[in-house]
């Protein structure tokens, strides 16, 4: 009886498991995100061709060479859901971010998602002067930081456009 118990337990449990998304588990890595940070320029060549992640000039994935300059950066995360809501989103992946891979972030909530307002020491000062572009995958985000849904191998970029760095 014991076994038939036992084996009726771990078969439900393996049924769960193979429901519930990689990226909803929150005790521990939940999934790998490519971050990167950089100014338009000479990081990003333009407005016209960010949309390709292969079109950085300089992939802060791939280079120190810009280590201490404020707005440059890149790295390899395991983030995980931090805050239980079963979907990992770009505020987590900064707050992984934040006291390595780049110095901090901030942002403020305008009623319809969070704002990003600063990364890595570099601010904006909002549309249209400057502020950050956000790509998830090489392509625009149509959501904010706080509304996008993130899964293992996704890369997240911001990038920063107008004002003087």
């Amino acid at each position: 009886m014991f076994r038939k118990v036992l084996l009726i337990a771990l078969v439900a449990s393996t049924a769960l498991a193979a429901l519930t998304p990689a990226h909803a588990v929150a005790d521990g890595p939940a999934a790998q995100i490519a971050l990167r940070v950089g100014p338009t320029g000479f990081v990003v060549p333009s407005h016209w061709a960010v949309g390709n992640p292969s079109l950085w000039l300089v992939d802060p994935l791939h280079t120190t060479a810009f280590n201490g300059l404020s707005g440059v950066a890149g790295c390899l995360l395991d983030v995980s859901d931090a805050s239980g809501d079963g979907r990992i989103d770009g505020i987590e992946v900064l707050n992984a971010a934040s006291g390595g891979c780049i110095s901090g972030w901030s942002g403020e909530d305008q009623g319809f998602g969070v704002f990003v307002t600063s990364v890595d020491g570099l601010d904006a000062i909002g549309w249209p002067a400057s502020y950050w572009y956000i790509q998830v995958n090489g392509l625009a985000s149509n959501v904010g930081v706080s509304d996008m849904s993130l899964g293992d191998g996704d890369s997240l970029d911001f990038v920063y456009f107008g004002g003087p760095l």
